[in-house]
């Protein structure tokens, strides 16, 4: 991979704070010296804006009742077992295994 493509990948973490200093100073860098890569840039600062000024779509009751309590009811097609065990949403507060009769 090329130079210019590492840093084409790295623009995102560049915008969103998480490359180390040096990175960052190398980014910096190549944007002064690269139109293309500064163009680039400038489309994803647009694009991360547009996305941040979206409103936040809120569920409605109905729905929220019915993931609420989908969420608390174990599922009827799955059986827990010890090789397959519940998730824990599912799981009782105190897993207790069934006795089993000696097989002697």
């Amino acid at each position: 991979m090329s130079t210019r493509d590492e840093l084409a990948e790295n623009l995102t973490a560049y915008l969103d704070g998480e490359l180390t200093e040096l990175e960052a100073r190398r980014m910096e860098e190549a944007l002064k010296s690269d139109p293309e890569l500064k163009e680039l840039e400038q489309q994803l600062r647009s694009t991360v804006t547009a996305v941040e000024k979206m409103a936040m779509p809120v569920p409605s009751p109905a729905l929220r009742r019915r993931c609420c309590s989908a969420s608390t009811r174990r599922p009827r097609s799955r059986r827990c077992s010890r090789s397959s065990p519940c998730p824990a949403w599912c799981r009782p507060s105190v897993w207790r295994p069934r006795r089993r009769s000696p097989s002697w």
